[in-house]
């Protein structure tokens, strides 16, 4: 570079003020790097690359299974590198580099990060049969309820005073639907006894199915189930109960094709238009 970067006289040995410049800005030149690469190929190459996409296991096994099927179907020669994560973890994994992408409810610095738009999905409360008391089952819904009939046409119960009675499982801090369940419950000055924290949302859900207790789950998650009479889900008037994700990537992170078209067709899934 023209420039003595280590300073011998030292022991052990430094770098000079030279060098301490070119660490500082390293991990930048290597990552422009790999993006003039990355365009170079794409001279030679069409629809090729590699996705490495970050989510969580409710994402990957519950909401997108279908659609990477779909996906790795019709562009086979696109490689997708799924690294499953808590939803708290997914962030850092981007800033090191671990992952290209992944999808978020959360809100970031508009001047770091890019977004496009992903997943939607409703929340519910799932509620073992046993539990509700009989001046709520008029406003229980079922399997069938939510999967077949218009959102805007379901029936919202009027306070979640009942649940005061009825043990709760939790999802672990960090988790979005932690702080979601949360804000409902003191909205309404609620506290329900916690049997116990969950990571995993699918878990929860199962276990409220098993009659473990109430917890706070979603419609993507109780259409993949098998219709169950003993439990019950309530839907409940408040924006918390809909949730936006974004696709979220870096903004110094170059775009190749195989990237793009994912995120286009992973928008047209989510708005239920065909691949």
């Amino acid at each position: 570079v023209g420039r003595k970067i280590f300073d011998r006289s030292t022991s052990p040995i430094s770098l000079t003020p030279a060098g301490e410049l070119i660490h500082e800005h390293i991990h930048t030149l290597l990552e422009m790097e790999k993006n003039i690469f990355e365009k170079f190929k794409e001279l030679d190459e069409s629809l090729h690359g590699t996705i490495r996409f970050g989510a969580t296991q409710y994402f990957i096994t519950v909401v997108l299974s279908e659609f990477l099927y779909t996906f790795k179907s019709k562009y086979p020669f696109i490689r997708i590198e799924l690294m499953e994560a808590a939803s708290s973890e997914l962030i850092s994994m981007l800033n090191e580099n671990k992952i290209d992408l992944f999808l978020s409810v959360g809100s970031f610095n508009a001047a770091k990060y890019k977004f496009s738009k992903g997943i939607r999905d409703t929340l519910y409360f799932a509620v073992p049969k046993a539990f509700v008391p009989d001046a709520f089952v008029q406003y229980a819904l079922c399997k069938n309820d939510i999967v077949f009939l218009e959102k805007n046409s379901l029936k919202h119960v009027p306070t979640l005073s009942f649940l005061n009675a009825i043990p709760f499982i939790m999802l672990t801090k960090g988790n979005n639907l932690h702080n979601r369940c949360l804000a409902l419950l003191e909205y309404e000055n609620i506290h329900p006894y916690s049997i116990m924290e969950i990571a995993q949302l699918t878990t929860a859900h199962h276990l409220a199915a098993r009659g473990f207790g109430a917890t706070l789950t979603t419609d993507r998650l109780i259409k993949e189930q098998n219709d169950n009479p003993d439990i019950f889900y309530f839907s409940y008037d408040s924006e918390i109960m809909h949730r936006e994700f974004n696709i979220v990537m870096n903004k110094k992170k170059y775009i190749n094709k195989g990237m793009d078209i994912f995120i286009r067709e992973l928008s047209l899934y989510s708005n239920g238009e065909d691949l």
